[in-house]
């Protein structure tokens, strides 16, 4: 349990940024900001950019609501909140980039609005990676998922076991690409010029270029970070957008492998297509769910198709089945190689895959 400060790691002074994107969030929103008031309230010099993108609920009354009360509560509470408005709905890598605009020296990290931050396992991992000197702060975290509880963030182990060499990883795309489980240098940031990309997975190649541009990375074992997996979030839901996002993620990833240097070494293809796979799998085992209707179903398969096909993805995809996501793929890809004749091929195409998923031990 992160139940105390480290008193070695008080005397740290250097300035700490958090940026949230805020869109409809009136339920969960001032559960997070409470918790950075909880950050501040231990390292002063924070600051929380709010960036809202045209909620359309009580959202932003409500933040700035709770900003004029922080007034008697100390600190410079409500100073350290800076409320940005955009123009019109532009996602949140567009939302984060308009804070990081603002921002001009220290550290940033980055809080969804319907999460928390964890404040002293937050404070003493940044406060112990600065005194380490590092130029990108990995943390540890808990992910909540409703009545199965509590669970630590899936790729911590195989972050630790990297001895902080993250180049296959990432190509192979095993590392959780959130930005929120991150403490980023500006200097890093600003050096290279990494920005946010628009649309759905906007993070997963800021974030991999971070690990892989980062010549000093502090792996805090500490948990700093508490996200909430709900349902109806970008990450556990299903659209057009959600196909294309993640396929264009990866195209942004190897572009950036090849132009910062990371993709000369001999596996660098076949790590791509084990994250192409993988990424192929789980879009195929969202879009089969149990309760989706079956044409709109192979509506998003034959989107998925047409994605890879589109960006030259799997033009030649004979290989070895070594994993069941790659078996799923392969499955996927035989069966949408032919035109449908009638709706009864549609629901024999779509059955054949939620069978073989469960077979697998895959929960659809």
């Amino acid at each position: 349990m992160n139940n105390f400060i480290d008193k070695n790691l008080e005397i740290i002074s250097e300035k700490l940024s958090i940026i949230m994107p805020v869109y409809n969030s009136e339920k969960t929103v001032l559960r997070a900001i409470e918790s950075f008031i909880d950050l501040k309230a231990i390292h002063d010099n924070t600051t929380l950019y709010i960036v809202d993108d045209c909620s359309t609920d009580k959202t932003l009354e409500l933040i700035k609501n709770f900003k004029c009360t922080l007034g008697c509560r100390g600190k410079n509470f409500s100073e350290a909140i800076n409320i940005l408005e955009n123009q019109q709905n532009s996602g949140p890598g567009v939302s984060r980039n308009i804070a990081l605009s603002r921002i001009s020296s220290g550290y940033i990290g980055f809080l969804d609005s319907d999460d928390v931050l964890d404040p002293i396992g937050y404070f003493n991992s940044f406060a112990t990676g600065l005194k380490k000197s590092a130029d990108l702060i990995v943390l540890n975290g808990k992910v909540f998922r409703g009545g199965a509880g509590y669970s630590e963030k899936y790729d911590f182990t195989r972050i630790i076991d990297s001895n902080g060499d993250f180049t296959r990883l990432c190509a192979r795309g095993e590392l959780d690409g959130a930005c929120i489980f991150y403490i980023y240098s500006f200097n890093l940031l600003a050096k290279y010029n990494i920005k946010f990309e628009t649309g759905y997975y906007e993070d997963i190649a800021f974030t991999y270029a971070h690990l892989l541009l980062s010549r000093r990375p502090y792996l805090s074992t500490l948990s700093a970070y508490t996200k909430f997996d709900r349902q109806g979030s970008i990450v556990n839901t299903i659209s057009i957008n959600h196909i294309d996002g993640l396929l264009n993620a990866l195209v942004r990833l190897k572009s950036e492998m090849l132009r910062f240097g990371f993709g000369s070494y001999n596996e660098f293809e076949e790590d791509l297509n084990y994250n192409l796979r993988g990424i192929t799998a789980n879009l195929v085992m969202k879009i089969i769910s149990p309760l989706a209707d079956a044409n709109r179903c192979y509506g998003f398969l034959t989107h998925l198709q047409n994605g890879l096909r589109s960006r030259g993805f799997f033009c030649n995809p004979c290989v070895v089945p070594k994993t069941n996501k790659d078996k799923i793929t392969l499955i996927f890809l035989e069966l949408m190689r032919s035109q449908v004749a009638d709706e009864s091929e549609v629901l024999y195409r779509i059955n054949k895959l939620r069978n073989s998923a469960k077979d697998m031990g895959f929960i659809i």
